[in-house]
């Protein structure tokens, strides 16, 4: 069983039937993390974890003639061919394409038309729902706890969703998605405008260094990682420790992560529109 979607290049570099092939590359990563996110999410019905990969294969075909179209398609691992994406059916097209919309809209400013894409991935999930639970009550999809997790995913994507845009701009004009049942009419597009936002929403914005007062919650010592309260709101942050002393055994932020406690350090923090995403001590 497979399938996929369509993606088309545009102007540029694509009007010649071609396209710069490191960026080329860099943009089928992106979509291959994409995609394998929301397969790992539907098959388990949680977030994936750090660099899990889906037991399913994301396959690009060679382009066209003529064109710089390219196939892609989603093809189960035999092993695997009673699990996940074929709960969808027919639908699972219009659940990849309304995917890829709802990442790259979101990283791309475009939120009213993101949260219309998720939820549409959502509907097309309980509409399958009770076909599912008949065929295997296991394999049952909370499709309610299914939108929380998707929405969590979503901003963690940023990277993947900079690699997906890569030649939208240095070497072509557009990006264009198509399901394959209606090759006329593109699902969405990336303008060049768009593929720029995306970019600047990627980029990290960095604090002066500054002492601050942190509360810890462990220490990796292999890697020098110390787990913190994240300062600006509910959750935990690993914190990259470059300071010489942390090679040192029972250093500071070893002692402090293994009782838990407070710990005043020289550090700066990476922001990305607005939210902390790294902390580095220095």
């Amino acid at each position: 069983m497979s399938d996929g979607f369509i993606i088309k290049f545009d102007g540029g570099d694509a009007d010649y039937h071609a396209v710069d092939m490191r960026l080329l590359g860099e943009s089928l990563q992106g979509i291959d993390r994409i995609a394998s996110d929301l397969l790992v999410a539907v098959l388990n019905s949680r977030v994936p974890r750090k660099g899990e990969r889906t037991p399913f294969v994301v396959k690009a075909y060679e382009p066209r003639p003529g064109t710089l179209t390219i196939p892609v398609e989603i093809q189960e691992g035999a092993a695997f061919l009673q699990l996940g994406w074929q709960i969808f059916g027919p639908s699972a097209t219009d659940i990849l394409a309304n995917w890829f919309k709802a990442v790259l809209l979101h990283h791309g400013g475009k939120e009213a038309e993101s949260k219309q894409a998720l939820e549409y991935v959502v509907e097309l999930a309980k509409s399958h729902n009770d076909a599912l639970t008949k065929v295997d009550a296991n394999r049952h999809v909370e499709v309610m706890g299914m939108q929380a997790i998707l929405g969590s995913m979503i901003d963690r994507l940023g990277p993947a969703a900079t690699q997906t845009v890569a030649p939208v701009g240095p070497s072509v004009r557009r990006l264009w998605f198509f399901s394959p049942r209606k090759s006329d009419t593109p699902q969405f597009e990336i303008s060049i405008e768009d593929a720029d936002c995306i970019r600047e929403k990627s980029v990290l914005e960095w604090s002066a260094l500054q002492q601050v007062t942190l509360q810890t919650d462990g220490y990796v010592f292999h890697n020098r990682r110390l787990s913190i309260v994240n300062p600006y709101k509910n959750g935990f942050l690993s914190a990259e420790v470059e300071d010489p002393v942390a090679e040192v055994e029972n250093n500071p932020y070893a002692v402090a992560g293994a009782r838990k406690a407070l710990i005043s350090v020289d550090a700066k923090f990476g922001f990305r529109a607005g939210s902390l995403e790294r902390v580095v001590i220095m």
